[in-house]
């Protein structure tokens, strides 16, 4: 199975996120070494493919939308992914949906789609809304094809409009996070409770 997997990743002007391609680097990494072939999505694809020895494919193409483009281009890749309009071979975004598809044109082809795992590092915060939509799309698109979804090391927040907010509540990403949350608090709260050095920290 292919695992298809975001993050801030890519090397633009000089600059990088470093917490975002952290959080890629062992993502992609511990994937790999479980037999998962981990094709990235990056603002940089060809160096992100160098970087990390990876198949990677470009952003969806929210970059510079406003709120009411971007939400138009949401429901438009939403529907493709579903199958109900057809989407431009030359669309930026066609990569990420033939790997969520396991279609043809991409290395490593004729394997059976791909789950999605956001592995940012970061916040979804009005502030970057290109990143919100970008997730929140990424993730309606896996389930509109019945693939999964995986969310880490992603907080809400701190500042959301309330369009943003009920993107980011919507089952696509605030229930995988509200689940990694419990999940995360069920494993460490016991720890607090512990004698000795492991419970102090």
């Amino acid at each position: 199975m292919r695992a298809l997997v975001i993050g801030d990743i890519g090397l633009l002007d000089g600059m990088m996120h470093i917490g975002d391609e952290a959080m890629f680097e062992v993502a992609a990494a511990e994937l790999g070494s479980r037999g998962l072939s981990v094709v990235g999505v990056s603002a940089n694809p060809a160096e992100s493919a160098s970087r990390y020895g990876i198949e990677t494919v470009p952003r969806l193409g929210f970059g510079g939308l406003s709120r009411e483009a971007a939400a138009a281009r949401a429901a438009m890749l939403v529907d493709a992914a579903a199958g109900l309009v057809s989407l431009p071979d030359d669309d930026v975004a066609a990569g990420a949906l033939a790997v969520l598809r396991g279609g043809a044109g991409l290395e490593g082809a004729g394997l059976d789609g791909a789950g999605l795992i956001v592995a940012g590092g970061g916040n979804l915060a009005s502030r970057w809304p290109e990143h919100i939509f970008e997730r929140t799309t990424l993730a309606a698109m896996a389930r509109a094809l019945g693939r999964p979804v995986v969310v880490s090391g992603q907080t809400l927040g701190p500042d959301l409009i309330d369009d943003d907010a009920a993107r980011d509540a919507a089952d696509e990403i605030g229930t995988a996070v509200i689940a990694t949350s419990v999940t995360l608090a069920a494993v460490f709260v016991p720890v607090a409770f512990m004698p000795g050095i492991p419970g102090k920290f």
